[in-house]
């Protein structure tokens, strides 16, 4: 029998006086997320933490000071405090080492002269290990980001609450345990930059309608208040000449969620055709222009257009940010029309599913106000390495996750089974990137769409796993587009939108339009895009008899000039025209379709600004068989 007293006990992560090294993990997943995991649902360890400044303004160079108070028990010898870091690019302080210019250090010193502290940083935690002296209940350790000794730290570049997650090892035994509350820096936009200014795409000649502008900083931030729409002369201006611009009074000021000051503008438009409003700060020199607004005379027809992000990512799995923020973000400072946000399902990240599904289920509800933003209950489903990640959506406010690890759903085929007779759709996401989607699996019920454009970049044409490929094997997809934000900033410029026309901004209507494929996707633009066949809008199977003439238009407005408007047949261009300022509008007739016999053929526009920013249409299939 081994002699118990003097039995050895080897600890599974940390030796005595050895550094801590936080790694990252096959998935995806990171070692500190699968200790957050555990220690959120742990009682707290006594100690306290705070921040100076608490405060600070994006992207400003300013040195942060944490200070943790040991709580009752003390920290061992060669016990460790671990800090979750949001800031980028630190390097930990060593005297005598050069750096390179402007690197921002971590440093740390304790209010006892007889501490000696190692620091280590690795995968965006900093860990601080005691050597040799315990550190008693009331000692306080600072740490210094950006010491002034060499560079001041650069904050997140985006304004929101940025948590720094203390947790402890007390005892060097390798297993951490969060404090009960963590210290928060509030990063706010800095000076105003620009504006972004949004109204509804479609709008009525002489009715008047309300126009958003809300400033901006440099980083695309809502613009801290004191340099915010109250400040300087704003001038309105129209590309219709007998436009009537009213600029609201500061008491009829949209307060925006997030803290931040939007003015509305009351706008008539009287001439038809394609107009744009501009907002000026003659004072600040700083001016933005409105997305296109296409106004028509008489009655605005049956669908109006509507823009969204359906594919982001928070703190509760792999990215950063509540679910408040989210929300807000997408409804508050980009202006969206609806969003969703579609966590991981595979158990590999932050949060366990069952701690933060009821959140995601709540928040959907809660911020879902159909006629003003409207959201969908979301997940992403991942089989990273075999059949590529999809993206599901419910159309009501309940729904169950599936995931890819569950043998349940282990496949596209098992997890279209469980969806089965439920008000739910799949999307295809980066289907050429990273976990690369197999088409050889389908279902036409139950994935109507392909992501064509995320901030992964285009999937549309390129080798086997592209959409293009998907419509050579004749499956009826049409396309969106969506940012897959992991800073949990939806809409963001550059990292792509969903563009729907649909009747009303309701769940139901945008549901129905997304399975009849009446939408579109870009870059991140608002480019209104309308693209038809003798009639027929995007998304359309067209079944015809016998053939006949057809005839596609265009209708192309961008927030740049356009460079190219292309028409694809069967993913070969068989029209281009260059572009001449903002807008465009032409018809084209294939000359190929007078033919005896009839064949499937599928054609959708593509249009490209100068600026690089694009638009896909989803297709229109003209077919002799049954769609």
């Amino acid at each position: 029998m081994p002699d118990k007293e003097n039995e050895i006990t080897i600890y599974p992560s940390i030796q005595q006086g050895v550094r801590k090294e936080w790694r990252g993990l096959q998935d995806g997943t990171k070692e500190w997320w699968r200790d957050f995991r555990r220690f959120t649902n742990e009682p707290p360890v006594a100690g306290r933490a705070t921040l100076e400044p608490a405060t600070v303004k994006a992207g400003d160079r300013t040195t942060l000071k944490l200070s943790f108070q040991v709580g009752r028990g003390g920290i061992e010898a060669y016990g460790h405090i671990a800090v979750e870091c949001p800031l980028e690019d630190l390097e930990v302080y060593s005297p005598g080492k050069r750096y390179r210019a402007r690197v921002p250090v971590i440093s740390a010193r304790c209010s006892t002269s007889a501490a000696e502290l190692d620091i280590s940083y690795s995968s965006g935690i900093i860990d601080i290990m005691n050597r040799v002296y315990p550190l008693r209940e009331g000692e306080v350790v600072e740490v210094l980001l950006g010491d002034p000794r060499e560079s001041p730290a650069v904050m997140p570049p985006v304004a929101r609450a940025y948590p720094f997650a203390v947790a402890l090892d007390r005892s060097n035994t390798g297993l951490y345990s969060r404090i009960a509350e963590f210290p928060v820096l509030q990063v706010q936009g800095g000076a105003e930059h620009g504006y972004h200014v949004v109204a509804r795409p479609l709008q009525n000649a002489g009715k008047p309608f309300g126009l958003l502008a809300l400033p901006t900083d440099r980083y695309d931030n809502p613009a801290g208040e004191e340099l915010g729409v109250d400040s300087g002369s704003i001038a309105l201006t129209s590309s219709d000449p007998s436009a009537e611009l009213q600029l609201r009074s500061p008491a009829a000021t949209s307060k925006l969620d997030l803290g931040t000051a939007g003015r509305r503008i009351q706008v008539t438009l009287n001439r038809p055709g394609v107009q744009y409003i501009a907002v000026c700060n003659h004072d600040l020199g700083t001016a933005g222009l409105s997305n296109p607004i296409l106004v028509q005379e008489g009655a605005v027809e049956d669908f109006n257009l509507f823009f969204g992000d359906i594919h982001g990512h928070n703190v509760h799995c792999d990215g950063s940010g509540s679910a408040d923020e989210y929300y807000r973000w997408a409804r508050d400072v980009r202006l969206l029309d609806f969003s969703a946000l579609t966590n991981h399902m595979e158990e590999a990240k932050r949060y366990r599913i069952e701690d933060f599904w009821p959140i995601v289920k709540q928040k959907a509800a809660q911020y879902n106000v159909p006629g003003r933003f409207v959201t969908f209950l979301a997940f992403e489903w991942g089989s990273w390495e075999r059949f590529g990640d999809k993206c599901v959506y419910y159309e009501g406010d309940e729904g169950q996750w599936f995931g890819a690890h569950l043998e349940s759903a282990n496949t596209p085929d098992k997890l279209w089974n469980q969806l089965r007779g439920k008000p739910a759709i799949t999307i295809a996401h980066h289907s050429k990137y990273g976990g690369k989607t197999d088409w050889s699996f389908h279902d036409p019920t139950l994935q109507p769409l392909a992501e064509i454009y995320s901030t992964w970049g285009s999937s549309e044409e390129g080798g086997a796993h592209s959409v293009q490929r998907a419509w050579e094997r004749g499956y009826k997809l049409g396309v969106i587009a969506s940012s897959d934000t992991h800073t949990g900033t939806p809409g963001n410029e550059g990292a792509g939108l969903a563009a729907v026309w649909t009747r009303d901004l309701t769940r139901q209507d945008l549901f129905e339009a997304l399975r009849c494929r009446r939408c579109y996707g870009t870059t991140g633009a608002r480019i209104l895009l309308d693209f038809r066949i003798n009639g027929h809008r995007m998304g359309e199977v067209v079944q015809v008899e016998r053939p006949e003439k057809r005839g596609l238009t265009v209708l192309a407005a961008g927030t740049a000039n356009l460079d190219n408007l292309e028409i694809l047949k069967n993913n070969r261009v068989v029209h281009r025209q260059r572009g001449s300022g903002k807008v465009a509008r032409f018809e084209w007739e294939d000359p190929a379709d007078e033919r005896t016999a009839v064949r499937e053929d599928f054609y959708y526009a593509r249009v490209t600004q100068t600026d690089g920013n694009k638009a896909w249409s989803s297709p229109i299939w003209i077919s002799s068989a049954a769609p």
